[in-house]
């Protein structure tokens, strides 16, 4: 096994997996550890290297920097259009405030930072709404980071995104109000992608300051020099907005989840008309060497959207899914499944598989059909629901992605924690550093060169470093020590359900 602890002092520390669906950071522009033990750590604001502070942590490198900059303006801003969370348009320019400027911060419910940096941006935003200050701010809802967490799935329609922006409101307490990107994602296209990111801009849609990662700090200070200070500088704690509290992840608590090893890319999946809504919706991901024209594992998965409050019914079939490719050009073994049945009447798990790809030609689309029950304790009725999914290898530029989807170890016969490698807990680098044994690394707890550069390894930013985000960096040094090429692995099977296969490679 890659021992990581002995790679933490290597020449190059890879680029960190940001919260972000579309922003994607060569190796090569990661810092080197003298960089990084030569950056400053006092104060906040901007570091050398493009990096921010929220709350006192080094955000990472700015997703941003190098592609936006002050004094540039925001595409088509004149012209650019979200929705209010009534569903009615509204354009960016009608937001700002006459001689004055608007604040816009992206974010989403499953993106870690934006859940950490909301609550400074509401203490700064209540502060020059109470003196009257020509300053507006907006939140802009976009597609998801990190889909699962807090069992948030990809919407497929605009009026499921504007019921997640409802249960954002809900659940955060805001009073900055909410504007919510269109399907297409265009507004996030014109600010850069990243997933919380800050702007602040005048009428014209000039920007007098940008940052790939919102700080509530950064931006007083800059609203500072803009239209002045207040006269009271409150802190969240003082307008009660809640603590942040780390979203959950569906760990599979009725069918186990499957278990990857190592990245998975969403692929574009375009869900036929139907006349039902999309109470389940398929998600698909591959391995890179698939996109690549290589062999590799792919991902379905059938998640419940919890915008329509329905559930699994185990008492009747199963789910069961089959798919559809041309043999002569694509193979994908096996093309049929069914899930499991299940002791409890119902659950919210997702059923998932794993399925093998031999080959898979770039220009040729694959069709995936499902048949499930959706089923409504609360409107008390369950029917039997058929819909239809096409495929294409070629990834999902606002697909995001799932943290969850990585294995971290599950149990030994006699109590003690089993590691990636099989052995006991003293094998995995995580149960050897977590010794308080709450199953994460907080900074008090990581080795010396770890802990200088905790921000890095601590991608998502909540604080810890979990065993997914330790496997994310292994699975990169591992990459870059065999010269970028990957390996399939051992071949995965589904999350406790059943998959047919079929002789001539079709459904």
């Amino acid at each position: 096994m890659l021992n990581l602890l002995s790679l933490v002092g290597a020449a190059v520390i890879f680029a960190p997996i940001l919260c972000t669906p579309t922003i994607t950071l060569a190796q090569d522009d990661a810092p080197s550890v003298q960089d990084e033990l030569d950056r400053p750590t006092r104060g906040r604001g901007p570091g050398r290297s493009g990096g921010s502070r929220s709350g006192g942590r080094m955000q990472g490198k700015d997703p941003l920097s190098g592609r936006v900059s002050t004094g540039s303006s925001i595409p088509g801003f004149s012209t650019l259009t979200a929705h209010k969370p009534d569903g009615s348009k509204v354009t960016f320019a009608e937001l700002v405030p006459e001689d004055g400027h608007l604040v816009i911060v992206t974010g989403c419910l499953t993106c870690p930072k934006f859940l950490m940096s909301h609550r400074d941006i509401e203490a700064v935003a209540h502060d020059y709404r109470n003196e009257d200050k020509p300053v507006a701010f907006v939140y802009v809802y976009k597609s998801l980071a990190h889909p699962e967490n807090g069992g948030w799935i990809q919407p497929f329609t605009l009026e499921e995104r504007l019921a997640q922006v409802g249960a954002a409101q809900e659940q955060l307490k805001t009073k900055v109000p909410f504007v919510c990107d269109d399907m297409e994602n265009r507004v996030s296209s014109a600010l850069g992608g990243s997933p919380n990111s800050s702007y602040i801009v005048n009428e014209k849609g000039k920007i007098a300051f940008v940052s790939g990662w919102a700080d509530g700090e950064s931006l007083r200070s800059e609203l500072v020099k803009l239209v002045g200070p207040t006269k009271v500088v409150s802190t969240p704690g003082d307008i009660d907005v809640p603590s942040f509290e780390r979203p959950y992840r569906n760990t599979g608590t009725v069918v186990p989840r499957v278990e990857v090893t190592g990245t998975m890319i969403a692929l574009q999946t375009e869900p036929a008309e139907s006349e039902h809504p999309h109470y389940v919706k398929l998600r698909v991901e591959v391995e890179p060497s698939v996109l690549s024209g290589r062999a590799g594992r792919l991902y379905l998965g059938f998640h419940l959207d919890p915008v329509h409050d329905v559930h699994w019914n185990n008492l009747v079939e199963p789910v069961s899914w089959s798919l559809k490719h041309p043999p002569e050009k694509v193979k994908i073994d096996p093309v049929t499944g069914i899930g499991p049945r299940v002791e409890p009447q119902t659950d919210s798990d997702p059923r998932e598989f794993l399925l093998d790809v031999e080959s898979w030609d770039a220009k040729d689309s694959i069709e995936i059909t499902v048949r499930y029950f959706a089923c409504s304790e609360k409107e008390g009725w369950c029917k039997p629901v058929t819909q239809v999914y096409t495929v294409k290898l070629e990834r999902d530029p606002a697909g995001g992605m799932a943290q969850s989807r990585w294995k971290r170890g599950g149990e030994s016969g006699d109590g003690g924690q089993v590691g990636r490698g099989g052995g006991m807990a003293d094998a995995d680098p995580l149960a050897r550093m977590d010794t308080d044994g709450d199953g994460k690394i907080a900074q008090s707890e990581a080795p010396g060169p770890m802990k200088q550069r905790f921000s890095f390894f601590d991608t998502d930013g909540d604080g810890y470093i979990s065993g997914d985000e330790l496997d994310i960096l292994k699975e990169r040094m591992q990459r870059r020590s065999r010269g970028g090429a990957g390996g399939r692995g051992d071949r995965g099977s589904s999350g406790g359900g059943r998959q047919d296969r079929s002789e001539d490679g079709n459904s």
